[in-house]
């Protein structure tokens, strides 16, 4: 089976892309239930040199973010997760 590899280093960029002030992001306001889940507007993360903003169209929530709703696992209220 062979596998079909493309150059992009002669590509050029297709020009600038629009990135938003902020973004919607799930925030754990206090501990209990998925009720505390809330939908706040977060600033879109600057990145640095050597980083790279990598756009998400959906998300998902693991075990552990559920443990920290729960209260078995601390951290502040307001904590964004990701």
């Amino acid at each position: 089976m062979s596998v079909e590899t493309k150059n992009h280093s002669d590509e050029k960029p297709s020009g600038d892309i629009e990135i938003p002030e902020t973004m919607p992001a799930a925030a754990i306001d206090g501990f209990g239930g998925p009720e505390v889940l809330t939908l706040h507007k977060a600033p879109v993360p600057v990145v640095d040199k050597g980083e790279v903003l990598i756009p998400l169209d959906t998300a998902g929530v693991g075990k552990w973010d559920a443990e920290m709703r729960d209260g078995w696992v601390s951290k502040p209220a307001g904590e964004v997760q990701g």
